[in-house]
């Protein structure tokens, strides 16, 4: 006994407040933070364990750009250390990219020579002339292969997006996780 009216000292009630996706996404939006995709790990991390994590130095942090627009970089190799995106996800982006002028327009002079231009154009189907695309790009460098990437995320963004989503969940797009690892 002890209280004002002299009942027993009673503790406050414990409250406890749950969020909701939503409610948890708004109060980030608040503060302004930036969803970054990222692939899951392939290996666990242990508890109590030293990591080291690097990157390159020449880091950019771009704050105005909207969440679903942030994607890791497609310079930066997979998670298993040996494919660039476009090489990864060949298959469906050979599969899925239409229309594909607008991805030469965004290349010719930069990576594609005017043969190589007209030599993609001429070819009959949507997917061939990816083909031929991709033919040329076994010989660009990563810098090439970022030109591609920023050209499809340009003219097909919901594709991109979907294929990185793809890659962040552990879902593996026909087989590509595997033959990846068999290069």
């Amino acid at each position: 006994m002890g209280g004002i009216s002299g009942t027993p000292d009673v503790p406050p009630p414990l409250i406890l407040v749950l969020y909701t996706p939503q409610a948890i996404d708004d109060e980030e939006k608040k503060f302004h933070f930036v969803q970054i995709h990222k692939p899951p790990p392939l290996t666990p991390l242990y508890m109590g364990s030293r990591y080291i994590v690097s990157g390159s130095e020449k880091l950019e942090i771009m704050p105005e750009v909207s969440c679903p627009d942030v994607c890791p970089s497609p310079g930066v190799r997979d998670t298993l250390g040996l494919l660039h995106f476009v090489d990864r996800y060949r298959e469906q982006l050979v599969a899925r990219v239409t229309p594909v002028d607008p991805v030469l327009d965004k290349l010719h002079g930069h990576v594609l020579s005017e043969e190589q231009y007209e030599g993609v154009r001429a070819e009959a189907t949507k997917p061939s002339q990816v083909r031929k695309l991709f033919s040329f790009s076994r010989s660009w460098d990563w810098a090439c292969k970022d030109r591609l990437y920023q050209a499809l995320k340009e003219t097909h963004p919901h594709l991109i997006m979907e294929l990185w989503e793809m890659w962040g969940s552990g879902e593996d797009p026909g087989g590509l996780l595997t033959s990846s690892a068999a290069v």
